[in-house]
């Protein structure tokens, strides 16, 4: 945990006051524990459209989204190692929480860019073909991609999630609901249990 702690010193400065004087007391007023948040919605591509993927309006929804809203609360930071993207289709609608989101993603899909922004600063912009394994993937494992570069989400603060289609990108033929599942895995730092 000596690693997320020292990768947290250099994001600190973007801490809510709750988070700040939590972190200022490291060993004592937080702990960092392995965790994951899900994320499995609809997607309609658009040509060039960006879209978000995690509003203000996202609810909790066993099985389906573990953020409430678009912010963590303000005495939580969510440091994201590793994601995993899958992608799945149905003629049915409401079927995210059913899927086993491993198919290969149509190309406006798989040729879409995903973008995490928080605090007006960009911290990931990556293709979908980077980040998507949908039709080798024996096992959720094997379509986990490292980050080079982890991901720092600072409670209390909004961030923007979204996928950015390419140009000339138009929903697929045949009525069939698209669907796309991301997973967020690394550590979350919360007020230590010595603390409260």
């Amino acid at each position: 945990m000596k690693g997320i702690s020292q990768l947290l010193v250099a994001h600190k400065e973007r801490f809510g006051a709750p988070m700040k004087v939590l972190f200022g007391q490291v060993g004592e007023g937080v702990r960092h524990i392995e965790a994951s948040l899900k994320l499995r919605t609809v997607i309609t591509p658009g040509s060039g459209a960006s879209k978000a993927l995690i509003n203000s309006k996202t609810k909790v929804d066993f099985g389906v989204s573990d953020f409430d809203g678009n912010k963590l609360d303000a005495e939580k930071v969510f440091t994201v190692t590793h994601i995993r993207l899958g992608y799945d289709s149905h003629a049915d609608a409401g079927m995210e929480a059913l899927l086993s989101y491993k198919k290969a993603p149509v190309p406006a899909v798989r040729n879409a860019v995903l973008t995490f922004e928080q605090d007006g600063a960009k911290y990931l912009e990556r293709e979908v073909s980077l980040l998507i394994n949908g039709d080798t993937e024996r096992s959720v494992k094997d379509g986990i991609v490292q980050l080079a570069t982890p991901i720092v989400i600072v409670g209390g603060i909004p961030f923007d999630y979204a996928i950015r289609y390419p140009e000339g990108a138009e929903p697929v033929a045949g009525g069939l609901t698209q669907y796309l599942e991301t997973l967020f895995i690394g550590f979350e730092t919360i007020r230590s249990a010595k603390a409260q």
